[in-house]
């Protein structure tokens, strides 16, 4: 959340110099014009994500974010950790978005009559509500017959990648992360959202002729 505050603000700060910059100029550096769109897009889309709110756009920027650490700065561990973040939160908005469930605070009458007892008897909590997790909340999207229930069977593995994350020394073990668990993983947020990296959002870029 700080970082979007912090981008929001500085492009907040900067959009209208960048516009009358890609205006004036461009007759001499032809992309500035394309660098300005990307800019206002980049700030209309951080603009959309309120603080404390979940979202998908949301959860589009952590993946983004995730994809720039591996890419940039090679912290594998770093970028599986927001990655199985974001994983977690697909299924979470989505509960909550389209059946109104929330997660960690379900009503046993919430879910369905064939997972009613297991989840009863698995994630009860003290106050009588149903606590569960990323892998549970999948599991119970497909039961609904939602599509990303669906995506998340049909995904082979998926479910051992993220199990995989969990021993992970950013996770609950000591199992070392490197690229290409960060890949498979990372993958996988995508094939649930059915988009590829190209639908994520990503800085404009400024290149002299």
């Amino acid at each position: 959340v700080r970082h979007i505050r912090k981008a929001k603000e500085l492009l907040g700060k900067n959009k209208t110099a960048i516009a009358d910059i890609a205006k004036n100029e461009n007759l001499l550096f032809a992309n500035l014009k394309e660098f300005e769109l990307k800019f206002q897009e980049n700030f209309e889309f951080l603009s959309s994500i309120k603080p404390g709110e979940l979202s998908w756009n949301m959860i589009y920027d952590l993946l983004a974010n995730a994809l720039r650490r591996a890419e940039l700065e090679k912290k594998f561990e770093d970028a599986t950790a927001r990655t199985y973040a974001a994983i977690e939160k697909i299924a979470k908005h989505q509960l909550f978005l389209k059946y109104g469930i929330y997660n960690s605070k379900a009503r046993p009458e919430q879910i369905p009559d064939s997972l009613r007892k297991n989840y009863s008897e698995k994630y009860s909590s003290n106050e009588g509500f149903l606590q569960f997790g990323a892998i549970a909340s999948f599991q119970l999207l497909a039961e609904l017959g939602d599509i990303y229930g669906q995506r998340f069977s049909k995904r082979e593995k998926l479910e051992a990648h993220m199990t995989e994350r969990n021993y992970s020394i950013l996770g609950h073990g000591l199992q070392p992360i490197d690229e290409n668990k960060f890949r498979a993983l990372f993958d996988d947020a995508l094939f649930l959202l059915n988009i590829d990296s190209s639908a994520l959002p990503k800085f404009p870029q400024f290149r002299f002729p």
